[in-house]
């Protein structure tokens, strides 16, 4: 089964990998930006493989093949992955601070991100304001949404 990382608004996690590999599937997850934490977190689930959508059609093709016939090799977004070491430029995020910086890093409203999530506009913002002081004690203040969207692509939660 080829599954997109993220369709519309929402993001493919582990526990959706794992649920379609216990269910028997295969999987392979196509993707246009994707952390090193978050192609672990996927391959660990159970992923036989993680690809950029920027390869070409027949590296594709062969990775759904090798995917089928359980042999397949280490795409370079793995690798990158697994040769990466901790950037200590990166703060560390909840999976719920990262779903509302990638939210409200991509433009939305902050009322839209809140009933997106389910979750009230003083939650949101409150999650912002973690975002917010962890940045800045890595001397990176983001005071604007434009600087947040910046952040949010550094930590992978929003393409390139």
């Amino acid at each position: 089964m080829l599954i997109d990382i993220a369709l519309r608004d929402r993001w493919t996690s582990g526990s959706d990998v794992a649920r379609l590999t216990d269910g028997g599937s295969r999987v392979v997850v196509l993707t246009g930006f994707a952390s090193h934490d978050r192609i672990d977190e996927l391959i660990l689930a159970g992923a036989l493989s993680v690809i950029s959508k920027e390869v070409s059609t027949s590296d594709l093709l062969a990775t759904l093949d090798d995917a089928l016939s359980n042999d397949f090799d280490i795409t370079p977004l793995i690798a990158s992955a697994l040769a990466s070491s901790p950037n200590p430029q990166l703060i560390e995020l909840s999976p719920q601070e990262a779903r509302v910086l990638a939210l409200y890093g991509s433009g939305m409203k902050l009322v839209a991100v809140a009933h997106h999530l389910g979750i009230s506009v003083n939650t949101v913002k409150e999650y912002l304001r973690r975002v917010r002081r962890k940045l800045a004690e890595i001397d990176r203040p983001a005071t604007t949404q434009l600087d947040l969207n910046r952040e949010a692509r550094r930590h992978g939660v929003l393409p390139d």
